[in-house]
């Protein structure tokens, strides 16, 4: 497929824009002063399913968690499931 000089001009261009976002995110999240936790949930723990479509975390602070059975929300110790 041949590629004409303005499509990777194109392609330059958001090249460099993802990867200015991208270094700018970790710029970012390095210098929060407080410290992220990460803790790995499974079924055991009440999710409906191990494989996660989307994970989003709404003004409460609840995580809303999307699956194929349903969409989850995780209340910091246990799960309500959202058929």
């Amino acid at each position: 497929m041949h590629q004409t000089p303005r499509t990777n001009a194109l392609k330059s261009q958001l090249t460099l824009v993802i990867l200015i976002s991208l270094v700018y995110s970790g710029v970012r999240l390095f210098t929060r002063k407080d410290r992220i936790r990460l803790k790995h949930i499974s079924v055991e723990d009440g999710l409906s399913m191990e494989a996660v479509s989307c994970i989003i975390q709404d003004r409460d602070g609840y995580l809303w968690i999307g699956t194929q059975v349903g969409l989850n929300r995780f209340e910091g110790s246990s799960f309500k499931l959202f058929l």
